[in-house]
């Protein structure tokens, strides 16, 4: 399988979980085309699991003012970075594994398309819990 050149082989080397999106013009809710290995791994979502990026965020963030505690500080970066020409924006979180645990990740992502034309690429770095 290839994602507009990039071929998943290469996400499979990452020793990241890698999430992949397909955004869709006039919807914020982007298809969740691609999860790695590492992902299902360390996670246990399966692509099944998480169709889109709603889905994703309800079971990655399933209390509903931490959900909105991680949009505003991801809408803060995104905008602290395209005001400062900057591609990667990151956030540190935590997440909610398929078997409801809590894992702490630095949530990374290009805001430039260079990496995946066409495609966001979502990579996580497993952070130590507090």
């Amino acid at each position: 399988m290839h994602l507009n050149k990039v071929p998943v082989e290469f996400f499979e080397l990452l020793p990241l979980p890698v999430l992949v999106t397909l955004p869709q013009v006039g919807n914020a809710n982007a298809a969740v085309v691609y999860v790695n290995q590492r992902f299902v791994d360390e996670l246990g979502w399966e692509l099944h699991d998480i169709p889109d990026k709603y889905s994703w965020w309800v079971k990655a963030y399933p209390d509903p003012d931490y959900q909105k505690v991680v949009e505003r500080q991801w809408e803060l970066v995104v905008s602290d970075a395209k005001e400062n020409s900057a591609n990667l924006v990151s956030i540190d979180v935590n997440l909610t594994t398929k078997s409801q645990a809590i894992k702490r990740y630095k949530v990374s992502s290009f805001l430039s398309e260079k990496l995946c034309s066409g495609y966001n690429v979502v990579l996580l770095t497993r952070l130590p819990n507090n």
